[in-house]
């Protein structure tokens, strides 16, 4: 971020994009665990990272990079057998007919709904993120007709799918899933109550480039796995930002992160991947954690701590996810085991003793283990077979 001087002509041409190499982001994707990802391809400024036909003078094919950006993206994340899509705003603050609100209904028809179906045909994505929908209602965008043809028509219909921004009155309330937008924390009771899919999107520092950040503006290795593990536990599935430079480069810092996020994911994931919410999500005295969140009146607020256990399921193994070293035992009073039941920590081979008291709570002797026998960091897992 450059600030409110700098135009938006000014940064387009700056935009150069001279160390974007697909094939590596593909590759970080990769390896930090991440099944999907998708690159915005229009902001609110309404340039784009295709040539559209729509935006003729206004795309990185001939300002800036002078390169398709997202199809050099998209075809790299198809070659690493990854499923990707983009980010697309409905607003364009730029384009003069959107500027003259009366002519708002002639771009929405010459303008927004051809470009969509351009870059949807064109890229034939597996997800598309909607934005920028909040200034008019579903019907002034006549976003039920492209709806209409892309679940029936495009070539992607068998498979794609989209958020919750279709217009202004249709946040959590249509769309394939919704998008919280770092608000799991100012919704929890309503999150935790939705049996519909739903993604918290979170940051790793800001939305976008910004060279002002410190490090203390970054989520540490710790806080990142925590809200991994708080959006799952919660049914819900993670959405990272990480913001590139202009030259196409993704901070060193924020590489690092995804590869710590990956490494956690590698011992852990079978606790993460096609789990299941449990009707008691969490439980236990409060673990340090750093959260930052939008409260009610979206301001940023802080929370310092979460519940030590957050659970996760497959039909009868639930997986105990301790947000901080849980000492020499682990008491449960939320897991009822039977006769069959094992525990294992993951990434740990041998099976763990335990036992049942009095109250019914389940007591896990957790082993004594040198820094080097530790399987992971920031949070740990626990199988437990054959229980409820």
């Amino acid at each position: 971020m450059f600030g409110s001087n700098v135009s938006y002509e000014e940064l387009a041409v700056n935009f150069k994009g001279e160390l974007f190499d697909p094939r590596e982001w593909a590759s970080l994707i990769q390896r930090s665990g991440a099944k999907w990802a998708i690159l915005t391809s229009k902001f609110h400024d309404g340039f784009c990272l295709w040539p559209s036909n729509y935006s003729a003078h206004w795309n990185s094919t001939v300002i800036g990079a002078k390169r398709d950006l997202l199809g050099e993206f998209m075809g790299a994340m198809q070659a690493a057998g990854l499923r990707s899509g983009f980010y697309y705003s409905l607003l364009e603050h730029t384009h003069p007919l959107y500027r003259d609100k009366s002519c708002v209904d002639e771009f929405v028809q010459n303008h927004l709904h051809p470009q969509f179906k351009e870059v949807v045909s064109r890229y034939v994505p597996s997800f598309i993120y909607l934005d920028g929908e909040w200034e008019f209602p579903e019907p002034v965008w006549r976003f039920r007709e492209l709806l209409a043809w892309l679940y029936n028509e495009s070539p992607c219909r068998d498979e794609v799918i989209i958020n919750d921004r279709c217009g202004a009155d249709t946040r959590g309330k249509h769309g394939d899933v919704f998008c919280s937008e770092i608000g799991m924390e100012r919704d929890r009771e309503t999150k935790q109550g939705f049996s519909h899919k739903w993604i918290e999107d979170r940051p790793l520092a800001d939305w976008s480039w910004n060279r002002a950040l410190k490090i203390e503006d970054y989520l540490s290795e710790r806080d990142m796995i925590h809200v991994l593990v708080e959006t799952v536990a919660n049914g819900g599935n993670l959405h990272i930002a990480v913001s590139p430079s202009p030259d196409g480069l993704i901070p060193y810092i924020q590489q690092e992160r995804l590869l710590q996020l990956g490494d956690w994911l590698r011992v852990n994931g079978e606790a993460i991947y096609a789990s299941q919410r449990r009707s008691v999500t969490s439980e236990g005295a409060p673990a340090p954690t750093h959260y930052p969140y939008l409260d009610q009146n979206m301001h940023w607020a802080v929370r310092t701590e979460t519940p030590l256990v957050h659970y996760t399921a497959k039909e009868t193994t639930v997986y105990v996810i301790c947000m901080a070293w849980p000492k020499q035992e682990l008491v449960l009073e939320q897991v009822i085991p039977t006769s069959e039941t094992t525990i294992h920590l993951l990434g740990y081979e041998p099976p763990l003793e335990w036992s049942q008291d009095e109250a019914g709570r389940l007591r896990i002797q957790v082993p004594y283990l040198t820094v080097d026998e530790v399987p992971c960091h920031a949070a740990y897992v626990f199988r437990i077979t054959k229980a409820r």
